[in-house]
Protein backbone atom coordinates (compact mmCIF):
# COMPACT_ATOMS: atom_id res chain seq x y z
CA UNK A 1 0.00 0.00 0.00
CA UNK A 2 2.77 2.35 0.96
CA UNK A 3 4.69 1.47 -2.38
CA UNK A 4 0.82 2.00 -4.58
CA UNK A 5 0.82 5.78 -2.46
CA UNK A 6 4.18 6.67 -3.80
CA UNK A 7 3.55 5.84 -7.02
CA UNK A 8 0.39 7.33 -7.20
CA UNK A 9 2.48 10.40 -6.02
CA UNK A 10 5.42 10.50 -8.39
CA UNK A 11 2.21 9.97 -11.26
CA UNK A 12 0.29 13.26 -9.63
CA UNK A 13 3.80 15.15 -9.19
CA UNK A 14 4.64 14.42 -13.17
CA UNK A 15 0.98 15.25 -14.07
CA UNK A 16 1.48 18.88 -12.40
CA UNK A 17 4.40 19.29 -14.48
CA UNK A 18 3.44 18.12 -17.23
CA UNK A 19 0.15 20.74 -16.59
CA UNK A 20 2.69 23.55 -15.89
CA UNK A 21 4.44 23.41 -19.29
CA UNK A 22 1.79 22.54 -21.57
CA UNK A 23 0.25 25.45 -23.96
CA UNK A 24 -3.40 24.06 -24.85
CA UNK A 25 -3.54 26.84 -28.04
CA UNK A 26 -0.61 24.45 -29.65
CA UNK A 27 -0.32 20.76 -30.56
CA UNK A 28 -0.44 19.01 -27.72
CA UNK A 29 0.70 15.33 -28.81
CA UNK A 30 3.62 17.12 -29.73
CA UNK A 31 3.99 18.88 -26.76
CA UNK A 32 3.37 16.13 -24.54
CA UNK A 33 6.08 13.93 -26.54
CA UNK A 34 8.24 16.76 -26.34
CA UNK A 35 8.27 16.69 -22.25
CA UNK A 36 8.38 12.50 -21.83
CA UNK A 37 10.80 12.97 -24.20
CA UNK A 38 12.97 15.37 -21.87
CA UNK A 39 12.04 14.11 -18.59
CA UNK A 40 13.63 10.78 -19.97
CA UNK A 41 10.48 8.58 -18.20
CA UNK A 42 10.15 5.99 -20.53
CA UNK A 43 8.20 3.82 -18.27
CA UNK A 44 5.28 6.91 -17.94
CA UNK A 45 2.55 6.68 -20.04
CA UNK A 46 1.20 9.79 -20.63
CA UNK A 47 -2.65 10.99 -22.46
CA UNK A 48 -4.08 14.20 -21.98
CA UNK A 49 -7.93 13.99 -22.76
CA UNK A 50 -10.38 16.77 -23.79
CA UNK A 51 -13.41 16.94 -20.86
CA UNK A 52 -15.68 15.20 -23.95
CA UNK A 53 -13.66 12.00 -23.61
CA UNK A 54 -11.88 12.61 -26.57
CA UNK A 55 -7.98 11.68 -26.86
CA UNK A 56 -5.71 14.62 -27.72
CA UNK A 57 -2.68 12.99 -27.08
CA UNK A 58 -1.11 9.53 -25.88
CA UNK A 59 2.67 8.61 -25.70
CA UNK A 60 2.19 4.89 -25.63
CA UNK A 61 -0.32 4.90 -28.71
CA UNK A 62 -0.69 5.60 -32.38
CA UNK A 63 -2.88 7.92 -33.37
CA UNK A 64 -4.87 9.64 -30.65
CA UNK A 65 -7.45 10.33 -33.17
CA UNK A 66 -8.58 6.44 -33.78
CA UNK A 67 -8.30 5.78 -30.06
CA UNK A 68 -11.86 5.21 -28.31
CA UNK A 69 -13.81 7.99 -26.07
CA UNK A 70 -12.04 8.16 -22.45
CA UNK A 71 -15.48 9.65 -20.68
CA UNK A 72 -16.21 5.78 -19.15
CA UNK A 73 -13.30 5.24 -17.81
CA UNK A 74 -13.30 5.23 -13.98
CA UNK A 75 -9.88 7.82 -13.41
CA UNK A 76 -11.70 9.88 -16.13
CA UNK A 77 -15.11 10.08 -14.31
CA UNK A 78 -13.24 10.46 -11.10
CA UNK A 79 -10.80 13.39 -12.24
CA UNK A 80 -13.74 15.10 -13.83
CA UNK A 81 -16.52 15.04 -10.92
CA UNK A 82 -13.94 15.54 -7.48
CA UNK A 83 -10.58 16.96 -9.67
CA UNK A 84 -8.29 13.61 -9.35
CA UNK A 85 -9.07 10.47 -10.40
CA UNK A 86 -6.74 6.51 -10.08
CA UNK A 87 -7.85 3.46 -10.97
CA UNK A 88 -6.02 0.07 -11.79
CA UNK A 89 -6.93 -1.75 -14.38
CA UNK A 90 -5.67 -4.06 -18.02
CA UNK A 91 -4.98 -1.62 -20.10
CA UNK A 92 -6.21 -3.08 -23.91
CA UNK A 93 -3.44 -0.73 -25.46
CA UNK A 94 -0.48 -1.94 -24.28
CA UNK A 95 -1.83 -5.67 -22.75
CA UNK A 96 -0.71 -5.22 -19.21
CA UNK A 97 -1.84 -4.32 -16.12
CA UNK A 98 -1.86 -0.27 -15.35
CA UNK A 99 -2.35 2.26 -12.60
CA UNK A 100 -3.69 5.20 -14.28
CA UNK A 101 -3.72 8.50 -12.20
CA UNK A 102 -5.94 11.59 -13.84
CA UNK A 103 -6.45 14.99 -12.63
CA UNK A 104 -8.22 18.00 -14.66
CA UNK A 105 -6.30 20.97 -15.67
CA UNK A 106 -7.01 24.26 -14.07
CA UNK A 107 -9.26 25.13 -16.51
CA UNK A 108 -11.40 22.29 -16.27
CA UNK A 109 -11.43 21.48 -19.66
CA UNK A 110 -9.25 18.71 -19.95
CA UNK A 111 -8.12 15.40 -18.14
CA UNK A 112 -4.48 14.84 -17.88
CA UNK A 113 -3.52 10.78 -17.03
CA UNK A 114 -0.34 9.64 -16.04
CA UNK A 115 -0.01 5.94 -16.11
CA UNK A 116 2.66 3.30 -15.24
CA UNK A 117 2.79 -0.81 -15.35
CA UNK A 118 1.48 -2.16 -12.31
CA UNK A 119 0.71 -5.71 -11.17
CA UNK A 120 0.33 -5.05 -7.80
CA UNK A 121 2.86 -7.51 -5.32
CA UNK A 122 4.32 -9.87 -7.75
CA UNK A 123 6.07 -7.35 -9.53
CA UNK A 124 7.66 -6.98 -5.84
CA UNK A 125 7.84 -9.80 -4.38
CA UNK A 126 11.27 -11.16 -6.23
CA UNK A 127 12.70 -8.29 -4.22
CA UNK A 128 11.42 -8.50 -0.93
CA UNK A 129 11.28 -12.88 -0.98
CA UNK A 130 15.02 -12.73 0.06
CA UNK A 131 14.67 -10.41 2.89
CA UNK A 132 11.10 -12.15 3.86
CA UNK A 133 13.21 -15.49 3.88
CA UNK A 134 16.07 -13.92 5.72
CA UNK A 135 13.99 -12.67 8.37
CA UNK A 136 11.84 -16.10 9.01
CA UNK A 137 15.82 -17.75 9.18
CA UNK A 138 16.63 -15.25 11.81
CA UNK A 139 13.61 -15.73 13.43
CA UNK A 140 14.01 -19.52 13.74
CA UNK A 141 17.18 -18.95 14.97
CA UNK A 142 16.37 -17.08 17.62
CA UNK A 143 13.45 -19.15 18.56
CA UNK A 144 15.27 -22.43 19.14
CA UNK A 145 18.13 -20.53 20.62
CA UNK A 146 15.19 -19.34 23.41
CA UNK A 147 13.90 -22.90 23.61
CA UNK A 148 16.85 -24.47 24.13
CA UNK A 149 18.11 -22.14 27.32
CA UNK A 150 14.21 -22.34 28.51
CA UNK A 151 14.52 -25.97 28.32
CA UNK A 152 17.97 -25.79 30.19
CA UNK A 153 15.94 -23.58 32.81
CA UNK A 154 13.58 -26.41 33.55
CA UNK A 155 15.06 -29.49 33.17
CA UNK A 156 18.39 -28.79 34.95
CA UNK A 157 16.55 -27.88 38.38
CA UNK A 158 14.34 -31.39 37.51
CA UNK A 159 17.68 -33.68 37.02
CA UNK A 160 18.95 -32.05 40.27
CA UNK A 161 15.89 -33.38 42.48
CA UNK A 162 15.86 -36.70 40.31
CA UNK A 163 19.49 -37.18 41.16
CA UNK A 164 18.59 -36.66 45.03
CA UNK A 165 15.51 -38.58 45.28
CA UNK A 166 17.46 -41.57 43.93
CA UNK A 167 19.82 -41.42 46.94
CA UNK A 168 16.85 -42.11 48.85
CA UNK A 169 16.64 -45.45 47.18
CA UNK A 170 20.47 -45.87 48.03
CA UNK A 171 21.73 -45.94 51.59
CA UNK A 172 23.33 -42.56 50.74
CA UNK A 173 21.22 -39.85 52.42
CA UNK A 174 23.67 -37.22 51.98
CA UNK A 175 21.18 -34.50 50.41
CA UNK A 176 22.49 -31.45 48.64
CA UNK A 177 20.28 -28.66 47.77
Amino acid sequence: NKLLGETEKNLRDMIHMIEYTLDYDKDISEQVTGIVSELGERRARITVIRSDGTVLADTDAGDPGEMENHLEREEMKAALQTGEGCATRFSQTLQKNMLYVAEKSADGQYVIRAAVAYAGLRDYLPRILPALLAGVAAAFLIAVVVAIRLSDTITKPLMEMSTELQKVHSDNWDFHF
